[in-house]
């Protein structure tokens, strides 16, 4: 990265949900606040007098204040959402709402008071395009874009580099695996209170114990490690992201927060190393070096009908036992030459072409690319077969 992204100053940003939590913030931890209304957020806990007092509070500390509005909810619920609470709460009085539901999003674009939005893309936006179309529909109300904790920082660089609105990405705090609006907990552990939390573990892996949350809106469950970033500052400073997000509510926010905010202003690793080490919890950095979900899939292919080294010449398509094999080209080959085909089980069939005929059963010399042809059958050759010059394998492969 350039030198003039090293230059631009990371600000942070965490959730409060109470007055007194306000009061523990130091005057130097974060610069920016989230509060979430209950009937508007999966992690909500304020009713609409506490958060209007909050913000007001918050403001009066200098600190820019923010609505999350990240449920996604019904037709029906998102109608008595609008009436029985925002019409209720002035979007004046927040710097800029952030929403994660495209109804959502769409209401508050078409909203009189015009607000500023924070679109919450973690989940579903793992594209360039995906993300420059939204920021072109949303236009000049759009202030932020939450990019996924699933992007790997070089992806993460690009897309900050690319968009043309500031970028933000959750740097310490809970990952969220799952959620589901169904109360998940009750049936288990009886009446349900208010809010419930408890840990669960797989069958198969006793020693993961994932933190579940069940409340009015469903049941969230979380990864048993947190995610922590900040053992990699120096990677997040020239990166071009612009803001980093702390989500801490289940911490003792008066005192990781200023430590945190420590490592984000001086930019070194090692701060951030010797935080992460005496962490509460387990961490993770997650995807953050490199995204590797697709390699559990290569395990899923048969290795002997990998193309090797690129070097395939073609692929049997299907076979008339006794008779012919039916051959797609990818490079060409010719009556005479020395061929080696590889099954589907991994057994090796060394033939020569004698005899080299088109799909019209015309015979030919060459077999052209991207064609069509027959060949004598092969004792054990399948369909999937793929064929390969012998002199590919003559080193003893």
């Amino acid at each position: 990265m350039p030198a003039m992204a090293q230059s631009v100053m990371i600000q942070t940003l965490t959730q409060i949900d109470s007055v007194e939590q306000l009061e523990q913030l130091s005057p130097d931890s974060v610069s920016e606040v989230i509060l979430a209304h209950k009937r508007l957020s999966r992690l909500g806990k304020l009713e609409t007098e506490q958060l209007l007092e909050l913000a007001e509070q918050a403001h009066k500390r200098g600190l820019r204040v923010y609505l999350q509005w990240d449920l996604l909810a019904t037709e029906n619920d998102f109608r008595r959402m609008l009436q029985e609470v925002l019409e209720q709460i002035p979007l004046s009085s927040f710097d800029a709402i952030r929403v994660q539901d495209v109804g959502a999003l769409e209401w508050l674009r078409q909203h009189p008071a015009k607000p500023k939005i924070h679109w919450i893309a973690e989940t579903g936006h793992h594209n360039l395009p995906s993300l420059q179309r939204w920021v072109a529909y949303v236009g000049s109300a759009l202030e932020r874009i939450v990019l996924s904790t699933e992007l790997p920082v070089l992806i993460l660089s690009e897309y900050c580099r690319e968009l043309s609105v500031s970028c933000e990405l959750l740097a310490v705090g809970r990952i969220l695996l799952f959620y589901s609006p169904r109360k998940l907990l009750s049936p288990v552990l009886g009446a349900p209170t208010e809010m419930t939390l408890a840990t669960v573990t797989s069958t198969d892996q006793h020693h993961h114990e994932f933190p579940v949350l069940e409340h009015h809106h469903g049941t969230l469950m979380f990864h048993h490690r947190d995610l922590f970033l900040l053992d990699r500052i120096e990677d997040l400073r020239t990166s071009g992201l612009r803001y980093l997000r702390f989500d801490i509510q289940h911490m003792e926010l008066r005192i990781w927060l200023p430590q945190l905010q420590q490592v984000v202003r001086d930019g070194l690793d090692s701060d951030g190393k010797q935080i992460r080490s005496s962490w509460p919890r387990q961490t993770t950095q997650g995807f953050f070096r490199a995204n590797r979900t697709e390699r559990p899939i290569e395990k899923l292919k048969n290795p002997n009908l990998r193309y090797l080294d690129g070097e395939v010449v073609g692929y049997v398509l299907e076979v008339a036992s006794r008779e012919y094999m039916a051959v797609a080209s990818r490079r060409s080959f010719a009556r005479g030459d020395e061929m080696i085909l590889i099954t589907p089980e991994g057994k090796r069939i060394p033939f020569v072409v004698e005899d080299l005929r088109n799909w019209k059963q015309q015979e030919v010399e060459v077999a052209e690319v991207g064609g069509l042809w027959l060949l004598p059958h092969e004792r054990s050759a399948t369909a999937q077969s793929l064929l390969y010059f012998a002199e590919f394998f003559s080193d003893g492969d």
